[in-house]
């Protein structure tokens, strides 16, 4: 076995070998006979390799690379100054107004009981906590230019005339600070005097709608009848452009895609001329917390991958027609685009650190729930233990922010020896059991980290080969 093996990833094109050198965040092309020596190094195989070679290694080695250093020492560099960003620079709040719904959508988090990350109930949050939620607030947004006030539930419109009340507290409260608000809701209960309301203090509203009839009444569905839920949001969008065409300027789609359908068929909003002008969001399904996981059709898979082509050879300048790619395509290939734009060249990595993932808890989108506990954010459990780090009465519990800004120190070893360690998009939801933070559950989840990176590095080989060989 190698001594110090150098910390990197080997990857391939059908053109050329490379490696990923982690220390120096860069990927380098290397000749057939470096890649199967580097290739037998990292596999504890001998290595039968001419002097030419053992040259060219010695020398990458001298200038800085296949160094074999890693992390010694795991911890956030904000670790110091989490006191500080949470006690004057929070940015947002979103309240629960409601743990109630008129929905019962088939992957809510509310809707599967026996996942325990949310339940529905008739609990409503008081004007008093939600009062005391503003207050804190304003009180620890000091170094915030502007703050955002969301509104979330269940289902927000439930509890509008809270939504009243807030925002008449809010105008006094924040004036002379820059504020907004936003909202998320099924948008089935808009009526012409919320949305007169909402439009008067350019509320930012996201209305969730999952494709066509068909699609969107499979999985959103009433709570008590089974009338179509898109017919309703469909007329609410309609009544909005032609009654309040300015508003629409404030108003997105958040898309939720089942892969099991066709992807033409998913993607069919996106061409609809009543959504004309309004942005339309979508991811898959997050299973994560679910008891029922994704299944991809192969339909679905196959034509991604053709579009996610088409987008490539857009990218490139090619003569391809960018409108008819959809906007959940691109926006995948910005994602991978921005995981490689972070391959800026590093002398090596530092003696502490820890792996990128994890936000600094709270400060952008702090949860508070109807009966005022703290969540890191309205994307994970309300009622793990874990996920509860203070109240509107006592404020931030710190040695509940702390772990979760370090959760590298559950899986050190595994973090400090991992090639995609500054790609790491890990996060409280991916390390919470429903009880208590764990490395085992957090494990669970590191392949779809490796799957990502590799990906966006091989896209990067791609694009870069597609330039130099192909002259495209």
């Amino acid at each position: 076995m190698v001594k110090n093996k150098p910390f990197i990833k080997l990857l391939r094109s059908p053109n050329r070998g490379y490696f990923f050198d982690v220390n120096r965040n860069e990927i380098i092309s290397v000749r057939d006979e470096i890649y199967n020596y580097l290739e037998d190094v990292m596999l504890d195989l001998d290595e039968d390799a001419s002097l030419e070679t053992i040259k060219s290694v010695e020398n990458l080695k001298q200038n800085g690379y296949l160094s074999s250093n890693k992390v010694k020492v795991f911890e956030h560099s904000y670790s110091k100054y989490i006191n500080s960003f949470l006690n004057r620079g929070i940015r947002k709040v979103t309240l629960q107004l409601t743990q109630n719904c008129n929905f019962r959508c088939k992957y809510c988090s509310y809707t599967q009981n026996d996942v325990g990350q949310r339940l529905h109930s008739d609990k409503q949050m008081s004007f008093e906590i939600a009062k005391k939620g503003i207050d804190f607030l304003w009180e620890h947004s000091v170094d915030s230019k502007s703050v955002d006030i969301g509104f979330y539930g269940g289902e927000p419109l439930l509890n509008f005339k809270l939504i009243e009340q807030i925002i008449e507290y809010c105008e006094v409260k924040f004036d002379g600070k820059e504020h907004t608000y936003t909202m998320t809701t099924n948008g089935t209960l808009l009526s012409d005097e919320i949305i007169k309301v909402l439009s008067e203090y350019k509320i930012n509203m996201t209305i969730s709608l999952d494709g066509h009839k068909e699609l969107n009444d499979k999985n959103r569905v009433f709570a008590n009848s089974n009338k179509s839920t898109f017919d309703v949001i469909y007329s609410k969008i309609k009544y909005i452009r032609e009654n309040y065409p300015e508003y629409l300027e404030k108003i997105g789609i958040n898309m939720v895609i089942d892969p099991s359908n066709d992807f033409d068929t998913a993607m069919s909003l996106y061409n609809d001329l009543m959504f004309e002008g309004i942005n339309i969001r979508s991811m898959i399904i997050d299973d994560i917390n679910s008891s029922n996981k994704n299944v991809y059709a192969e339909s679905f898979v196959y034509k991604q991958r053709y579009f996610d082509f088409l987008n490539c050879l857009s990218y490139l300048g090619k003569n391809v027609d960018d409108e008819k790619i959809y906007p959940y395509v691109k926006d995948g290939f910005t994602f991978f685009l921005k995981i490689r734009d972070l391959l800026s060249p590093t002398e090596k990595l530092p003696e502490k650190a820890a792996p990128a993932g994890t936000c600094i808890p709270a400060q952008d989108r702090l949860f508070i729930t109807a009966e005022g506990n703290f969540i890191p954010c309205e994307r994970v459990s309300e009622v793990s233990d874990a996920a509860i780090i203070g109240n509107v009465d006592t404020g931030f519990d710190m040695d509940k922010v702390y772990p979760i800004l370090n959760l590298g120190k559950l899986t050190e070893d595994e973090c400090r020896n991992c090639w995609a360690f500054n790609r790491c998009s890990l996060c409280f939801k991916h390390a919470d059991d429903g009880k208590k933070l764990t490395g085992e559950r957090k494990r669970e989840f590191c392949g779809n980290v490796l799957n990502s990176t590799e990906k966006s590095l091989y896209l990067t080989i791609f694009l870069n080969e597609a330039v130099e060989l192909y002259n495209i």
